[in-house]
């Protein structure tokens, strides 16, 4: 007979009441009901004990575990936003390079010159854009240093997720020199498609 078992069926005779304890003072309080049913939990199919396990995992886990567990799931639950927005820079990027090589290679066949000006307005399209997902890569790169205790910008709820205290400048991201690349190549087109022209008259 397991320790549930032998607890739910021990007779105490003098019966003393028990003693109440303030919810979230004391974890590793044990509930008549769930010790009632772990004392059958034989009784129960493989799926069903597994489950009753986490529970009791989960109603006698400290409370200083509990908060470790939150806090790294708020950290991972950040970390996966920063990943989500360097993807995404990452990806406008190899968009910038793909219509620029098309339009190109329209040019080299058909002789036309407007397709090396054209080439210079999608990629500040890009720019702008890619701009956008590195300010909120940022302010949540930000965030996960006040989870951290790095910085101490605002007070962060559990699972808090707001970015508006982290206030950056859209300007300041734009010209910041990861962003050098758009500029360049826009540059680039527009000499080219002027050096062209000259040429061709």
């Amino acid at each position: 007979m397991d320790f549930y078992t032998q607890k739910l069926f021990k007779r105490d005779t003098a019966c003393p009441r028990r003693r109440k304890i303030p919810l979230g003072q004391n974890r590793n309080v044990e509930f008549d009901a769930l010790s009632w049913i772990l004392g059958f939990q034989a009784m129960f199919p493989l799926e069903i004990r597994n489950g009753l396990g986490k529970i009791k995992v989960l109603v006698t886990a400290p409370v200083e575990q509990v908060k470790d567990e939150d806090r790294r799931q708020h950290l991972e639950f950040i970390q996966n936003v920063i990943t989500r927005m360097n993807s995404n820079s990452f990806q406008i990027k190899q968009i910038a390079v793909l219509i620029v090589t098309a339009l190109l290679a329209v040019y080299a066949t058909n002789k036309n010159d407007l397709f090396i000006f054209i080439g210079a307005l999608p990629t500040l399209a890009c720019w702008f854009m890619d701009a956008y997902y590195l300010k909120m890569e940022r302010q949540f790169r930000g965030l996960y240093d006040d989870v951290i205790g790095v910085t101490n910008v605002q007070s962060v709820p559990p699972y808090g997720m707001d970015i508006k205290p982290y206030r950056l400048c859209y300007c300041d991201v734009l010209i910041s020199p990861s962003m050098w690349f758009y500029p360049l190549i826009a540059i680039i087109l527009i000499v080219s498609g002027c050096a062209v022209c000259s040429m061709g008259g």
